[in-house]
């Protein structure tokens, strides 16, 4: 993702219409606002064309970064926000949030559904609960200071609670393949690391020496499908989130042209994550510095075609250029 240490509304764009929202210069830090009323297609239009009702789940109030508007505009049928789901302002526990939209879809749909649904409980920061060090099941390796472990003992505790969540809602859809005989695909992504590791939006500790593996940028995905006679063979290198709708539109597709935005994987093939250079989360750094094109010459060539293609795919409208 190119969201560092906040800014979901940025993945949200990306994983529902499936254009990096870098194309559009500043606008594409502000999608919900700036971009979705320019939309056209996404996943969300593509499977209710294919007979899916479509549904998004906030944890939060609709009005929230434009959000009711922007899925709106994004092609859902039926959005509910916290008060809907009469959770009030905020539902911060994500083992609530799945029981709710269980609850408000059903055991027995009628037809085949697609729901995208927000969790906001590991949200940072990751204010330390404890004085008591000794109740830290995990602690990082390279240093014994309090508040970075007992941050990540409360990141661990709040993700146990995402893991309910998640193998709830797995529960739930395998009781619905049982009755109905429909399987079920669920993909699973974060939109972002939380800024209390990125050392963003007002950090208290730098926990760049502790990194060993991942980049600020790097997240994760995760399909879990019971769809007969479809595996997602991926990935060399790791994929940008506006590569998933694609990807989750081949377990529906009934051809290899009939993908959602299959540009996505041939840019892919192509450049891997790397077509789009711009890097917002590091853009104060690059306005003092002369940009670097990492681009090999077949990855250029393929951007500037992929950027004709995604003009004439319908999926959004928006005058002049898009920005190299």
């Amino acid at each position: 993702v190119n969201a560092v240490g906040g800014g979901t509304w940025i993945t949200e764009f990306e994983t529902i219409v499936g254009l990096d929202s870098r194309l559009f210069g500043y606008s594409g830090m502000y999608s919900h606002a700036s971009l979705s009323p320019f939309v056209d297609r996404s996943i969300a239009t593509y499977l209710r064309d294919r007979g899916y009702h479509t549904w998004a789940f906030f944890p939060h109030g609709g009005e929230f970064y434009n959000a009711r508007n922007a899925y709106t505009n994004y092609g859902f049928e039926r959005i509910l926000d916290s008060r809907d789901l009469g959770k009030g302002d905020w539902l911060e526990n994500d083992v609530e949030m799945a029981a709710s939209v269980a609850a408000t879809i059903g055991a027995d749909p009628q037809q085949p559904f697609f729901g995208y649904v927000l969790f906001l409980e590991n949200h940072a920061p990751h204010v330390c609960r404890t004085n008591d060090a000794s109740a830290f099941p995990v602690r990082f390796a390279d240093t014994a200071d309090f508040e970075p472990n007992c941050a990540l003992h409360e990141y661990l505790r709040r993700l146990g609670s995402t893991t309910a969540a998640v193998h709830s809602l797995l529960k739930f859809l395998g009781a619905i393949e049982t009755r109905t005989g429909r399987p079920f695909v669920l993909l699973v992504f974060g939109d972002h690391q939380p800024h209390t590791f990125a050392s963003t939006g007002g950090f208290q500790y730098d926990y760049a020496a502790l990194r060993r593996v991942a980049d600020t940028h790097t997240t994760f995905f995760h399909f879990i499908s019971s769809v007969p006679g479809r595996r997602l063979r991926c990935c060399s290198a790791v994929p940008s989130a506006s590569v998933l709708p694609t990807l989750l539109s081949g377990f529906v597709a009934t051809t290899a042209d009939d993908v959602y935005l299959g540009t996505n994987l041939w840019l892919y093939a192509r450049c891997g994550s790397g077509a789009v250079q711009v890097d917002f989360g590091n853009f104060m750094e690059r306005l003092n510095s002369r940009d670097v094109d990492r681009r090999t010459a077949q990855c250029r060539e393929a951007y500037g075609r992929a950027l004709v293609w995604y003009r004439e795919s319908g999926v959004i409208r928006l005058g002049g250029e898009a920005s190299d």
